[in-house]
């Protein structure tokens, strides 16, 4: 599901908020609640482990810039 946001598939209420070459920051859809921020990567992975390097290495500034803004 994450997926088709990501790709611009599906529209997503309030759109990307942030876009890096390995990150995607958008709202939340579903259960969570409004206001609740999604931190996905670019590339399709089913577990943390399966992060390249750059990926995780990048993940902590994302979050970090999404929440100053």
């Amino acid at each position: 599901m994450a997926c088709r946001f990501i790709h611009g598939d599906e529209p997503l209420p309030g759109g990307t908020l942030l876009r890096t070459a390995k990150w995607v920051v958008q709202h939340s859809k579903g259960p969570l609640g409004l206001g609740t921020l999604a931190v996905m990567p670019v590339r399709h992975v089913l577990h943390v482990s399966e992060l390249t390097g750059g990926e995780s290495a990048e993940l902590g500034p994302c979050s970090s810039e999404r929440a100053q803004r």
